[in-house]
């Protein structure tokens, strides 16, 4: 990340794969992050920003992605995006 103030977080659903598997990759790349529940109040950021999708999202300065831009058609984590939003 460009600046050590950029908090990173990943809103998340309990029970949801995806989920996981972002938090792991983060885990597994030894970037710090801060996870928060996909609850009403996201719900409801994410619609002012026009994002409809399902969780996980990922969240750094005041730029989310959204679950369809965060994995391929196999669930995986496209790590060029993932980079491209926390190096910007």
């Amino acid at each position: 990340m460009s600046d050590k103030s950029d908090k990173l977080i990943i809103y998340t659903q309990p029970g949801c794969s995806k989920c996981d598997t972002l938090k792991e990759w983060f885990k597994n790349e030894g970037i710090e992050f801060e996870e928060k529940l996909f609850d009403t109040e996201a719900q409801t950021e994410m619609i002012m920003m026009n994002i409809f999708d399902d969780p996980p999202f990922l969240g750094v300065n005041g730029k989310v992605m959204s679950s369809s831009e965060l994995f391929d058609p196999n669930g995986s984590v496209i790590e060029s995006a993932v980079r491209r939003l926390i190096d910007e």
